[in-house]
């Protein structure tokens, strides 16, 4: 059967992003993790919902731990790259003084955007180490993917 009379919420567009090299920092700045999407909006109004999956790892030798951190940034119509929406945890890894280890994060991060453009625009991981030694994206190789769907008014 059909719906009559249902507005918005449609999905008009599923673009996906895909990346497999590893990319490890010690950075505690956020940068580039080189998984990211590019998207055209058909409307001014449209909505953008995105959604990572990143194997992700966080290194640390000591108690105190270490974090992977992500955020979404965009650019729209090829301009700079800014933040959107809160960070993320993508991984997490602490030793105790006993060596027992805990360690987890499901690298998953999700957004709804309004950018409010029909210029393009490129969505993209970035992460940051939030403590310990270093962080990883794709580890040992393991795929990423980003996924942009635009949802119209």
């Amino acid at each position: 059967g059909t719906v009559s009379g249902a507005g918005g919420g449609k999905i008009n567009q599923v673009i996906e992003g895909t990346h497999t090299s590893e990319v490890e920092i010690t950075s505690t700045s956020f940068v580039t993790s080189n998984i990211d999407v590019s998207i055209t909006p058909s409307a001014t109004s449209s909505k953008v919902y995105l959604c990572v999956n990143a194997s992700a790892h966080a290194r640390a030798t000591t108690s105190a731990g270490g974090v992977n951190t992500g955020q979404f940034y965009r650019s729209i119509g090829g301009g700079s790259y800014s933040a959107i929406g809160d960070d993320f945890q993508l991984a997490v890894n602490r030793q105790d003084s006993s060596y027992d280890q805990e360690s987890g994060g499901s690298g998953v991060g999700q957004f709804i955007d309004s950018p409010n453009t029909t210029s393009t625009v490129i969505y993209a991981l970035y992460f940051k180490k939030s403590g310990g030694n270093s962080v990883r994206v794709c580890n040992i190789a393991h795929g990423a993917s980003i996924v942009a769907m635009e949802v119209l008014a």
